[in-house]
């Protein structure tokens, strides 16, 4: 993503430059017509409008409350492409796309985020469950969470 963004920024730099020059040069020169600059200056407008379309971020969340900090850390899971599960109305649960069977219960779950099937990756510290608990789905600590489309 990182890559993209510094490509991008670099193509736009670089982009604006070349415009900016052949407007000063040649036109306040009169070496270039209405019929040349008309064209190039739309080209311009695109390339520029396409790039500020294509840098727009999804937020990443990372508060999911703290009922499951003191479990013991038997996992640790990263970048899991997954969706999100209702429960019920107070219970929700992320689910991973490569184990649809399991579920990973969250403490809190942001209303942004609170939409059934919604596509998620998530990172996090799959907690312990005591032989004598019956949960739900498996405790996690979500460190990070995005939605992706």
């Amino acid at each position: 993503m990182l890559k993209l963004f510094i490509t991008s920024t670099f193509v736009f730099e670089f982009v604006f430059e070349f415009v900016f020059e052949f407007v000063f040069e040649f036109v306040f020169e009169k070496k270039v017509t209405m019929k040349i600059l008309l064209p190039i200056a739309v080209t311009a407008f695109l390339l520029l409008y396409t790039n500020a379309c294509s840098q727009k971020t999804l937020p990443e969340f990372t508060q999911f409350g703290d009922c499951n900090d003191q479990r013991e850390t038997v996992s640790i899971l990263k970048d899991c492409k997954g969706k999100v599960l209702k429960i019920n109305e107070e219970m929700w649960a992320l689910v991973p796309d490569n184990a649809p069977d399991t579920r990973f219960g969250v403490c809190e779950m942001p209303a942004e985020l609170k939409v059934d099937q919604l596509g998620v990756v998530f990172s996090g510290q799959v907690k312990k469950i005591a032989p004598y608990e019956r949960l739900f789905a498996t405790p996690i600590v979500v460190t990070s969470l995005r939605v992706i489309k």
